[in-house]
């Protein structure tokens, strides 16, 4: 299943968005639900609690400095509770200093977002994470589809097993086959084994001659040949699709066929047709399980790519702010008057 394939909601994304500033609430609201997200607000923490424990978002954008309890705070609160744990939280702040952002990853959140919100960088950022989000979900829902599947069918190999061990012969060769299919051998080496292991269970192991036909190859014993006259078949499938058949030749004429050998090899093809469907699941289950991770490590690798450099940038800004400082400080020492509504000037006394 690719990532492209994931079942796409209504809306893009369930965003949940925590600040007590209500000019913030409406600047937020407003340019993600012209994207056609679903946007709740939310002016304090407690309210957030509860909101977010009785219908989880997809996203949380949440304000770091709040009255009472703060966002770093409200984040290790989510992050605890098993009801809240799983969305992704990202950080609302004009906080720039490396401090802050440690403890804002330790906290539990995943990303940050400068205040005031810019917003293609908003929207970007938004994006991302409900993709990210619905990847890891889809992956652990896919994930227990699979497993479901595979229990179905031990369930029913088991099952088969259960109900066929009535003679000694077919219980020693159902079990041999059953542990042999657990063991996850290669596939040909397997089949190999079934052969020899129906051999001796049949009524007439001296004139028996078992043949696997599966996946355009054919597996018997020594003594096979064309001119075998046939006895008994069963097919094996998977999925609802034929894709081999098992078979019981005899070297010669026998007198009478035995039904109970004919529940045998029922019984082993069924066997294989469960082993056979359960390795198939196993195997997409892996294969999807490691593109989607794939995916996820890509877009976060990405992710931190962005915030690294956004966290370049305002640091950048800092030690530029600082330096415009001193030179003003230099110039009123000197008796120099800094020219009016200097943009540079007005940086560095923080009116911009």
């Amino acid at each position: 299943m690719k990532l492209e394939n994931i079942p796409q909601a209504e809306t893009p994304g369930d965003i949940l968005v925590v600040d007590d500033k209500l000019e913030n609430l409406q600047t937020i609201e407003a340019l993600l639900k012209e994207q056609g997200y679903k946007v709740r607000c939310i002016p304090d923490a407690k309210t957030a609690l509860e909101v977010a424990a009785n219908k989880p978002p997809e996203i949380m954008l949440l304000d770091v400095l709040m009255p009472g309890m703060n966002g770093y705070e409200l984040c290790r609160t989510l992050k605890a509770r098993p009801e809240t744990r799983e969305f992704p939280i990202i950080f609302l702040t004009a906080l720039t200093e490396t401090e802050n952002l440690v403890e804002g990853f330790q906290a539990g959140g995943v990303d940050f977002l400068s205040k005031p919100v810019r917003p293609e960088e908003l929207l970007a950022h938004v994006k991302t994470h409900v993709e990210l989000y619905r990847a890891r979900k889809a992956i652990e829902d896919h994930k227990e589809l699979l497993e479901q599947r595979v229990a179905e069918r031990t369930a029913e190999l088991h099952e088969a097993n259960r109900q066929l061990r009535k003679r000694a012969k077919e219980q020693t060769c159902l079990y041999a086959v059953s542990r042999d299919i657990q063991e996850d051998l290669p596939a040909d080496e397997l089949l190999r084994r079934v052969v020899d292991h129906l051999v001796p269970a049949m009524q007439f192991p001296e004139i028996t001659v078992p043949v696997i036909e599966l996946n355009d190859k054919r597996f018997t014993s020594k003594n096979y040949t064309e001119e075998l006259s046939h006895g008994l078949h069963a097919e094996i499938e998977a999925a609802g699709e034929v894709h081999g058949r098992l078979s019981i030749y005899y070297a010669k004429e026998k007198p009478f066929l035995i039904p109970e050998e004919q529940n045998l090899v029922d019984g082993v093809a069924k066997a294989l047709s469960t082993g056979l469907e359960r390795r198939r699941a196993e195997e997409e289950l892996a294969k999807h399980r490691e593109h989607l991770e794939e995916e996820v490590r890509k877009r976060t690798h990405e992710l931190r790519s962005m915030v690294n450099a956004m966290a370049g940038r305002e640091l950048r800004m800092v030690e530029l702010k600082k330096v415009i400082k001193k030179l003003r400080a230099q110039l009123e020492s000197a008796g120099l008057t800094p020219v009016a509504d200097d943009p540079l000037m007005e940086m560095a006394s923080g009116k911009r």
